[in-house]
């Protein structure tokens, strides 16, 4: 029985490199498990484990981590330089 690799990333961003590596792990004789957590845009390649999943997993419903809801809050305040951030 071959043994499987999961690989987690973001395919969006990513997928190219994470299609490489997939690809040298199966030419090894070995499975793979992609898990996609992405969230800026559609994934390079079809991962076993879909973003929206993972998001309903850690209770959200859509894939969108809360770090990245506060980036418009983190971009205004090193644009205005606020002591308070």
């Amino acid at each position: 029985m071959a043994k499987t690799v999961v690989i987690v990333g973001a395919l969006d961003t990513k997928g190219k490199e994470f299609a490489f590596v997939k690809a040298l792990i199966e030419k090894e004789g070995l499975k793979t498990l992609v898990v996609d957590f992405g969230v800026m845009g559609k994934p390079d390649f079809e991962p076993d484990v879909k973003r929206e999943k993972v998001a309903q997993a850690g209770g959200g419903d859509k894939p969108e981590p809360r770090l990245l809801a506060l980036i418009p809050e983190i971009k205004a305040c090193y644009t205005t330089r606020a002591v308070q951030c």
